[in-house]
């Protein structure tokens, strides 16, 4: 019983489950406000609590998904690298790739 379905934000959460749900055989379309994916790893226009230089207090080993290693061996990544790797989960359907691809070159 597959359809149509949006995801609300395209932080690290909405794309994994735009991801999963396109696995299931759904159409996900993801609504983000901001002009790129990443959510607060973005880090844009004032509304992240991240900055590019900032480093998390949880470790790769707990922030990574499943079936995607990190790119970094930092056991800290820093804001640049999560959001790469957040960004790096867009194995979405050829529609969502267009979309996130609109949003990054948005604004």
């Amino acid at each position: 019983m597959a359809g149509n379905v949006a995801v609300i934000g395209a932080g690290p959460g909405g794309l994994v489950a735009a991801r999963w749900l396109a696995s299931q055989g759904f159409e996900p379309t993801i609504f983000e406000r901001s002009s790129m994916p990443g959510g607060q790893w973005a880090g844009l226009d004032g509304r992240s609590g991240v900055w590019p230089s900032m480093r998390t207090n949880s470790s790769r080993v707990l922030t990574a998904f499943s079936d995607l290693e990190h790119e970094t061996d930092l056991v800290y990544p820093s804001n640049r690298d999560n959001f790469h790797y957040c960004v790096a989960t867009r194995s979405l359907t050829e529609r969502e790739r267009k979309h996130l691809s609109l949003l990054q070159t948005a604004g």
